[in-house]
């Protein structure tokens, strides 16, 4: 029997072994994989055993075998006359094999000898874009199997899923080779973000991504009632769940189309009159979850992209209908009173996240309605901290660290958000200065809270290496706004302790660019573009030496921190006459049962209100061109066929302009530095 066939194999893979750490696998499955390697995703290899003692006998043998043969070759030699010595033959045998060590340098380091490949100082765009690794670029050719596939779904599953809404997380059924059959767009949706996150299978990204979108284009939300039932249904929410999946980390202005689909078809299977839902508990529970996890990644990509509900169409229509159900999917999956229940840690979260989602959606709307004036923001501001107070010591006492921290970042967000609009006013600087000041100070408070949040703790860290796209927008719409504040401090009389902040956003950009490291993720162009204007507005702060910015408050000796003590004037009975505004929201109980008036469904609903001026981010810009696939969105008022933009996927929403800004933060960062002719 030979050597190979004899060899014994280690019990831990290399990987365990080498972390010393404990392999759970099972020995009889083929192929082997444990625990560790399936949950990263990683190849598992178990190693043959080496008996040490054996090699080394072996070698130490054929070392004697070679000496014996080169010193007869010696002898054979010497006889004839030639002066030779086991060191020349030695060193004859081996030429060729020397090698120096600036062989090995750096930069002459390729990929399959490709010349292209190198990286050059030369093709760098700038000091801060030197350090963006390289993707591998989309192989068509390349064989997908089966254990490719299962390895991305059960990444997906292990890495990936947790940072859905919670109540689908828990709900969600597990990826396996059979969702190909039983819900393809659901199986190539998910394949499609795990892939985006899978340093070894991004070059398969474009290939799920392409079925994904053909599946897509396919839908046709028109055919959709109430009437469908039973496994019909759990196919429809299979596929509602894959476009949610697709809004959340794809992004782009593609992501935010399938959000809008995901909302519409729910809305199609909901009665139109609030009634309880007539399908088994489990099917209920699941459709509950799909309701409530699709309304808050929805309000997410319209929150950090501002665009709030437009002009009614047919597809608010139908997304309003499921916004009305939203108090009964959080409590329809309580088996105990609505009166003594105590909501449990998921169904506290989904509370809390979709009142805050709504909070901001609210105000945004209002500020495109009536402006900017500090009446509005300064109660918003309440409202918000009511909000905080509310939830603040629920979720704490309830929630693990890693599952609050992100609902208080997103609240951080609503803060920045609303008060970042106020540096573009200059009639509110002169009209009331105090006000001005204090809510510019908010906003800096919001951001610096978020960066810290980024740069001092580990979770955040974690949050955005796989993340949904609303994560890295908010850290990088937050460094923005303090790049923004920095350049304008002077001219709105504003102290700011420059190095403090630049110190910030420096450590902000570096991590965002260790994690966004390829041009196949969504973030990546904005996180390139926050370092290029890092690098020219600390350039500019060297070069002209604001004095202004650096100093203090109260001298210029005394340079402020990064936050900013806040005197927020108190409201009048004036500004708490708001129109559209004067129910007591923030006494409202969301988890209600649906017998009766329900003030949530009012004020849901009362967000779709005819808008009679464009939104905010339109309105001192020409609208851009956007290209979505083959096609293109065209500027507001412009009618665009069903036919023109993926058929009967877009046909519900032709006339919805909320479509043409930028879903990928760069509206964000433009918005926040146009005006800023920085020297390069």
């Amino acid at each position: 029997m030979s050597q190979v066939a004899t060899a014994k194999k280690y019990k831990c893979c290399t990987r365990c072994r080498s972390f010393k750490l404990r392999c759970d696998h099972d020995p009889l499955s083929n192929p082997v994989v444990c625990k560790t390697c399936q949950a990263k995703g990683l190849e598992c290899v178990f190693e043959d055993k080496i008996n040490e003692k054996q090699m080394i006998q072996t070698i130490n043998t054929k070392l004697e075998r070679i000496d014996n043969i080169v010193g007869k070759l010696v002898s054979h030699l010497s006889k004839g006359g030639a002066k030779v010595s086991k060191e020349s033959i030695i060193q004859s045998l081996t030429q060729g094999l020397e090698f120096s060590p600036n062989q090995f340098s750096p930069s002459k380091v390729t990929t399959m000898s490709s010349p292209e490949l190198e990286i050059t100082p030369n093709k760098r765009k700038s000091s801060f874009d030197s350090d963006r690794k390289d993707t591998k670029k989309p192989n068509p050719n390349k064989k997908l199997t089966k254990k490719t596939e299962q390895m991305l779904l059960d990444f997906f599953t292990n890495n990936i899923s947790r940072y859905l809404p919670v109540l689908i997380f828990e709900d969600m059924p597990k990826p396996t080779s059979k969702l190909r059959k039983d819900s393809p767009l659901l199986f190539f949706s998910t394949l499609s973000v795990a892939s985006l996150y899978h340093t070894d299978h991004r070059d398969l990204h474009e290939t799920f991504s392409a079925k994904f979108e053909d599946l897509a284009r396919k839908l046709d939300p028109s055919s959709l009632n109430e009437s469908v039932k039973d496994e019909a249904l759990k196919r429809v929410l299979d596929d509602v769940l894959g476009l949610v999946i697709a809004g959340a980390w794809l992004g782009t202005e593609f992501g935010f189309r399938m959000s809008l689909l995901a909302g519409d078809i729910l809305g199609r299977l909901l009665p139109e009159v609030s009634q309880e839902l007539d399908m088994p508990d489990s099917l209920k529970k699941y459709f509950c979850s799909v309701g409530v996890g699709s309304y808050i990644v929805e309000q997410r990509l319209r929150i950090i992209h501002n665009r709030p509900i437009m002009p009614a169409s047919k597809s608010v229509e139908y997304r309003a209908r499921r916004d009305a159900y939203l108090p009964y999917f959080l409590t329809a999956n309580s088996k105990e009173s609505s009166i003594t229940h105590k909501l449990s840690p998921s169904e506290l979260k989904a509370n809390a996240n979709v009142e805050l989602c709504t909070i901001i959606m609210s105000y945004q709307q209002q500020l495109t309605l009536n402006g900017i004036n500090s009446g509005t923001l300064i109660l918003w501001n309440e409202r918000l901290n009511s909000w905080l107070a509310d939830w603040l010591g629920k979720v704490v006492t309830s929630l693990r660290p890693s599952s609050y921290k992100p609902l208080l970042l997103t609240f951080h967000f609503a803060k920045l958000f609303l008060n970042s609009r106020v540096i573009q006013s200059t009639s509110l600087m002169h009209e009331n200065p105090a006000a001005y000041s204090s809510i510019i100070a908010l906003a800096q408070n919001s951001a610096v809270d978020i960066l810290e949040m980024l740069i001092n703790d580990s979770d955040m860290k974690r949050l955005i290496s796989v993340s949904p796209v609303f994560y890295p927008t908010t850290f990088s719409t937050a460094a923005a706004f303090l790049l923004k504040l920095l350049k304008e401090a002077p001219q709105i009389n504003h102290r700011v302790n420059a190095p403090f902040i630049l110190d910030m956003i420096g450590k902000t950009y570096h991590l965002l660019n260790e994690v966004i490291d390829s041009p196949v993720l969504p973030c990546f162009e904005t996180v390139t573009n926050l370092g290029i204007w890092f690098e020219k507005v600390s350039s500019s702060l060297r070069e002209t030496q604001y004095s202004e910015v650096y100093r203090g408050s109260n001298g210029p000796d005394q340079a402020p921190k990064g936050r900013e003590p806040v005197f927020v004037p108190p409201l009048t009975k004036a500004r708490e006459q708001t129109p559209g505004f004067d129910r007591p929201y923030f006494n409202m109980t969301l988890s209600k049962s649906m017998e009766g008036d329900n003030d949530f469904s009012r004020t849901v609903i009362g967000q779709y209100q005819p808008l009679s001026t464009p939104m905010l981010t339109a309105t001192s810009m020409e609208m851009p061109v956007f290209a979505v696939g083959d096609h293109e969105s065209v500027g507001v008022g412009v009618d665009v066929e069903a036919d023109d933009i993926y058929g009967n996927v877009w046909s519900f929403d032709n006339n919805d302009p909320n479509f043409l800004v930028d879903a990928q933060g760069a509206s964000i960062l433009d918005s926040l530095m146009e005006d800023m002719p920085l020297p390069l």
